[in-house]
Formats: C-alpha cells, structure tokens, sequence
C-alpha cells in the first residue's frame, strides 16, 4: 500500500511540475491572443450615443453595425477601410465634442456622444484601471493611440505606454 501511495505521489508530483511550466506558455499564449484580437479591431471606432451623423461615403466603411451594451442604446461599431480614414475621422469628432443636441436631437437633455477606438473588453478594462489610478494620482492627460493606451504626467513630460497591466505602475512612480 505505501508503494502505491509513493507512486501516486511521484505521479501528482510529476503533473504538478508539468502544469507550472505550462502556466508562462499560457500567459505568452493569452497575450498574443489579446494583441491579435486588438489588431483585428484598429480599423474600428465605437460610437457611444443615440446617433451620430458625419459625412462619410460608403467606401470609406467596411462594415457598420450595433452592438448590445449595458446602457439603453445599443453601441454602433464602424470599421473603416483604412486606419488614416479612422483617425481622421475620431479627430474631428473629439475635436467636435458632439452632443445630442448638435445632431438635432432635443427630446432630452444634451448629452455627450462618445467616440472611441474599438478595444478588446481586456483593453477596455486595463485603460478603466489606468483611468482610476490617473484621477487618483492626478496625471493630466489618458488616451489611446491607435488601439494603445497612453498616459502623460503633465503638459511636456514624457508619453508613456501602458500595454499591459505590468505597465500600470507608472501612475505611483
């Protein structure tokens, strides 16, 4: 019977070694996922709002369509034929500051139309954390570039990019 016991432990052993060395290849494997998921997206913008009119022609878009979302009104993904389109066009938009009242619509009070890269939920959740930690330390400027999240101190000091959440220190340095 202690012969078997000594196998059975050897055998767990054994497996136990044999999953801990799986754990790095399955955190590299995660984040390549992620990264490819977020490169399938940079031609997209999510538009969070009742609606949103912009003078786009059809060739520019590949695709438009709604997604569900917590809130009443569904959000509207649009992927753009190209990425210089796509940051053109969420230039202008943040540079508009769109409100539902600028598209005509008055039946409720104005409210703020969103314009944002399409992140992955893992993306979206990261720049939530980093939104946190920035109001916490009082950094000035969070945003994304191209599918990137990106954090400045202050006006002048260095952009740095927060890719993971290995990077999220950088609002307690």
């Amino acid at each position: 019977m202690n012969e078997t016991v000594e196998k059975l432990k050897k055998a767990n052993d054994t497996l136990k070694a044999t999953n801990q060395s799986f754990s790095p290849r399955d955190s590299a494997l995660e984040k390549g996922l992620s990264e490819m998921e977020q490169y399938s997206r940079k031609n997209n913008v999510e538009i969070k709002g009742d609606k949103i009119e912009c003078p786009v022609s059809d060739s520019d878009l590949e695709v438009v369509h709604s997604v569900p979302s917590k809130a009443d009104t569904p959000h509207i993904i649009v992927r753009f034929c190209s990425r210089p389109d796509k940051a053109e066009f969420l230039s202008k938009v943040r540079k508009a500051r769109l409100q539902t009242k600028d598209l005509g619509i008055h039946e409720v009070d104005p409210r703020p139309i969103y314009v944002n890269e399409h992140l992955t939920p893992e993306k979206k959740r990261l720049f939530a954390k980093a939104l946190k930690l920035k109001k916490e330390n009082e950094w000035m400027f969070l945003w994304t570039d191209d599918c990137l999240i990106t954090a400045r101190k202050h006006e002048g000091s260095k952009v740095l990019r927060i890719p993971d959440d290995a990077d999220i220190g950088v609002f307690t340095n």
